[in-house]
């Protein structure tokens, strides 16, 4: 499967949710490598703008959690 690429160069699209408010963040990236970027952004917003705690990750198979991005939710107390 070919991904489809936006008129703006992006490829993918990211959603982050929170389960118990079911608020949901969008995310569009050129890379799969983007997503820890985007992450970051998503854990700084809920902080500030929300007043959340993030404490558990969950992902489908895996696909996007990098080596960088598995030892920041670990530093972070982040389940995933």
């Amino acid at each position: 499967m070919v991904p489809c690429k936006m008129f703006s160069g992006y490829c993918y699209w990211i959603a982050l949710n929170n389960h118990n408010s079911r608020y949901c963040f969008v995310v569009s990236t050129a890379a799969k490598s983007d997503v820890f970027e985007a992450f970051k952004c998503f854990k700084v917003f809920a902080k500030n703008l929300r007043e959340c705690k993030l404490k558990t990750l969950r992902n489908d198979k895996g696909d996007y959690m990098s080596n960088a991005m598995a030892e920041f939710t670990a530093k972070c107390g982040i389940e995933h």
